[in-house]
């Protein structure tokens, strides 16, 4: 996708559907791009820099940044209430339990430091060989249309939610 944007700075967004690691790494590049043509991002310890996003539309795309007021009315992150045992893990396609799943990670990044450029490769590729899936149970997951997506591509109306 190409979009204008004010400066008529072209933008492009490759998205690929298969890997969570690559689709939050270029949120977080359109999240840096949109701040220096001068929208404020949130921010936060988790993701680090430019992980959260901005609140930004047009044309093409809408970016909300994450909320955690967990209020049972917020349209970006009312809590999902699916119990524990309506999520799974998996480690190289494996069903793992968390802690395995959480270790996995923790091993693969062990002594090295989180500002280490090799930390983060490590962790990109821990993360592209664990996974998640979640049966949708809870009120909120099962109508997620009530949501509005911290990302919504408005074209194909893809979501990341």
């Amino acid at each position: 996708m190409t979009q204008s944007l004010p400066d008529d700075t072209a933008l492009t967004i490759a998205l690929p559907a298969v890997s969570e690691a690559e689709v939050a790494s270029g949120l977080r590049q359109l999240t840096r791009r949109l701040e220096a043509l001068g929208h404020s991002a949130a921010t936060g310890v988790l993701d680090g820099e430019d992980g959260y996003g901005v609140t930004f539309e047009n044309d093409t795309f809408s970016m909300n940044p994450f909320c955690w007021c967990d209020a049972d009315d917020c349209a970006l992150c009312a809590p999902c209430t699916c119990p524990e045992t309506a999520w799974h893990y998996f480690v190289d396609g494996g069903e793992v339990s968390f802690e395995d799943y959480d270790q996995f990670f923790e091993t693969c990044v062990a002594g090295l430091d989180v500002d280490d450029p090799l930390w983060h490769e490590k962790a990109v590729d821990a993360n592209m060989r664990r996974t998640t899936s979640h049966d949708r149970i809870c009120y909120w997951c099962t109508h997620e249309d009530l949501k509005r997506p911290n990302f919504f591509h408005k074209p194909t109306k893809s979501a990341v939610r």
